[in-house]
């Protein structure tokens, strides 16, 4: 479903097709109530498939806009390479039963896409493919340098384990100077982050005021910049370590406006460690259909100390290394 126009100029949804009318009937309450809060212009929906599949969550879908004072300008099915306006209107010049072919030689989308560095993926498992975790030579590698990052950072077995605050002010210096070395090479030509880098990055971001740092310090504008770092700590820090950068992945591709490999990111956070509160927070901003650029984070470090350190926030909240 896109909107145009109205509060945040464009915005998209996407969502399974509902496969029960219950489900139907609240899918299309809540896709309703989100076009009428950002008060679109225009409001055009497309549903990919059969017509049993379609049909009965275009017709829903219309009378749940219809009912919420919006009219949706064009409402069209695409199945087999054609699309098909649903309901027909009765002129078949404008809507013959066969419908009409989707040439995508003919649009410029394709090339504006192929243009901005887009990859369109055979499919959504493709897609979750480039998550995956590196395996092989690289892995053995990881859990050593990993097992080395562990080592220089954390408490020995044997040793009394100061509080979090206490241990995060001890890393913070060498922590921020990591985060910002890693954003300066986000860029077509940088360097990128090499195992012993990534391997204690990932222990340090179970300290949250770091993992705080991390996100507040992406740059807003550029978020893009940043999609192939968190892919690639992602991918290689040990499972115990990836419930943060899945969620830092997260935010910056929906921030992006990528809502697709965020909610990948997400299935990965949750995979790591299914109580992270990072996850079910994002998870509710994507649920809510908050347009992305209303998610872009615009708060500086100094903002975030003052956050951390302020009297009235009472005991430092970072008494949990995986909060």
């Amino acid at each position: 479903m896109l909107s145009i126009g109205g509060r945040y100029r464009s915005c998209a949804v996407r969502i399974d097709l509902p496969t029960d009318a219950a489900t139907r009937a609240d899918a299309a309450e809540q896709l309703a109530k989100l076009v009428d809060s950002v008060w679109p212009e225009h409001v055009l929906t497309l549903g990919y498939g059969p017509t049993d599949h379609v049909t009965p969550m275009l017709t829903r879908l219309h009378d749940a806009l219809t009912e919420h004072g919006q009219h949706p300008e064009m409402m069209l099915r695409v199945s087999d390479g054609r699309y098909f306006a649903d309901p027909p209107c009765p002129d078949p010049a404008c809507c013959p039963p066969e419908g009409h072919p989707v040439d995508l030689a003919l649009s410029p989308v394709a090339a504006e896409a192929i243009l901005a560095g887009h990859v369109a993926y055979p499919s959504r498992a493709d897609l979750a493919a480039t998550l995956d975790p590196v395996g092989g030579p690289t892995r053995r590698r990881m859990i050593a340098e990993t097992a080395r990052a562990e080592q220089r950072l954390l408490p020995g077995p044997g040793d009394d384990a100061p509080p979090a605050p206490e241990l995060t002010e001890a890393l913070y210096p060498d922590a921020i100077a990591l985060i910002e070395d890693l954003y300066a090479a986000c860029t077509p030509h940088g360097e990128p982050a090499t195992e012993r880098q990534m391997a204690e990055l990932g222990v340090l971001l179970t300290l949250t005021r770091i993992r705080d740092e991390a996100w507040v310090r992406m740059d807003p504008d550029h978020l893009p910049r940043y999609l192939p770092l968190w892919t690639r700590v992602l991918r290689h820090v040990q499972p115990d370590y990836q419930a943060a950068p899945a969620c830092l992945l997260a935010y910056a591709a929906y921030a992006s406006g990528d809502g697709t490999m965020a909610n990948l990111a997400l299935e990965r956070a949750a995979q790591a460690d299914p109580a992270y509160p990072m996850t079910d927070l994002i998870a509710a901003v994507i649920a809510a259909g908050v347009p992305p650029e209303a998610t872009r984070l615009r708060m500086s470090p100094d903002q975030l100390n003052h956050l951390w350190t302020r009297p009235s926030a009472g005991p430092a909240p970072d008494t949990d290394r995986h909060t």
